[in-house]
């Protein structure tokens, strides 16, 4: 499946992201500044420790997460599409 990396949503405290039907911990393994927007690269245990890409856009709005950090990502189920 796929999902597009710009309705992943990132937060700190699953709580924040309880409106969303799927939601993952994971912990950032790199961040990166491209001028009007940050990307989070998160590892995911609950699919295997593979790598999701999150874009931040309004990095100035949201809190800043640090390599090694504890992060839970969230998204609604229309969001996700599969290919066969």
């Amino acid at each position: 499946g796929a999902i597009r990396a710009e309705q992943i949503r990132l937060a700190g405290d699953a709580a924040q992201l309880s409106t969303l039907d799927c939601v993952l911990a994971g912990a950032v393994t790199d961040t990166i500044f491209e001028g009007e927007r940050m990307v989070y690269e998160v590892a995911c245990a609950a699919i295997g420790d593979e790598v999701i890409r999150v874009f931040d856009h309004d990095p100035a709005a949201h809190t800043q997460f640090e390599i090694g950090e504890s992060v839970f990502l969230g998204w609604n189920a229309r969001d996700m599409l599969v290919f066969r």
